[in-house]
């Protein structure tokens, strides 16, 4: 119970003193002026990660679209490994 009351009251503490943390002043966007010219920007790349087994980021890069699905493609590997008797 001790410990709660420490914890809440920390809490409290911490949330005052954050108010005073906050800048006075807000940013606010400007409008573009005529004398401002306009930059074009182009993205040629991203950081974000992808799933490079994707189907969606294989069409989009190389056209190409699997013609049936992982589980069936895994199926079928199974059955080539067993005919095979590699399992």
């Amino acid at each position: 119970m001790k410990n709660l009351v420490a914890i809440t009251r920390g809490l409290g503490v911490a949330l005052v003193l954050s108010v005073f943390a906050l800048p006075d002043q807000v940013a606010v966007a400007q409008d573009a002026g005529a004398h401002d010219a306009m930059e074009e920007v182009v993205v040629t790349g991203s950081r974000i990660r992808r799933d490079p087994l994707n189907e969606a980021t294989a069409v989009m890069e190389i056209g190409f679209a699997p013609e049936y699905g992982v589980a069936r493609g895994v199926a079928e590997t199974a059955a080539w490994y067993r005919e095979a008797q590699w399992i």
